[in-house]
């Protein structure tokens, strides 16, 4: 339904059950996806299983009130 390949997509709280739904559908339109989340343990299991191979797909930990994990996150979006 949707093409999304040669986009990249910031997902903020993607381990959550409404960031994950989307997560799901981003990737299954061909998108390249960075999963943010406080919980990084959960997202990481998550993306592998949405993209075993890890090229699509990276996880970063994300607290919102930290620059420094907005400035990773926004690095990691750059260079995908």
């Amino acid at each position: 339904m949707f093409d999304f390949s040669q986009r990249v997509l910031l997902l903020t709280g993607a381990n959550g059950g409404i960031g994950r739904g989307i997560a799901r559908l981003f990737a299954e339109a061909g998108g390249k996806l960075i999963m943010a989340d406080i919980g990084l343990k959960g997202a990481e299991e998550f993306a592998r299983s949405l993209d075993p191979d890890g090229e699509n797909i990276a996880v970063v930990k994300l607290d919102a009130t930290s620059t420094g994990d907005m400035d990773r996150a926004i690095g990691l979006c750059i260079e995908r």
